[in-house]
């Protein structure tokens, strides 16, 4: 399908509504734990399929460790893994995306049961 010079790519795509938001912040609370599987490193940190749909888990480099080093994708879980992470919020991702912010950190995962 030819797009017209004047129409965005992302204007065609279907936008994450509200309620799918409300429901996401409902099931994933600022505080709470979320366990998945890794299934993609990028170089800003990896994402975790959370198992919804409308949604990916993402952790961020800064999110890894509470050491202050440089974070490589060596230090990423293998893709595949299952890991339990906080849960730091929802917030809409680039393209149509919603994303669950999580973290690693281990000063965050104490908590973790």
């Amino acid at each position: 399908m030819a797009i017209p010079y004047k129409y965005s790519y992302a204007a065609l795509l279907p936008v994450t509504s509200d309620s799918i938001i409300t429901e996401l912040l409902e099931r994933f609370p600022k505080g709470s734990f979320a366990s998945g599987v890794v299934s993609l490193h990028v170089s800003f940190g990896f994402f975790v399929d959370i198992g919804v749909p409308e949604a990916d888990g993402l952790v961020r480099v800064i999110d890894i460790t509470d050491e202050p080093r440089a974070i490589t994708e060596a230090d990423y879980p293998p893709i595949g893994s299952e890991v339990r992470a906080y849960v730091w919020g929802v917030e809409k991702g680039g393209g149509t995306r919603t994303q669950v912010i999580l973290s690693i950190k281990p000063s965050l995962m104490r908590g973790a049961a």
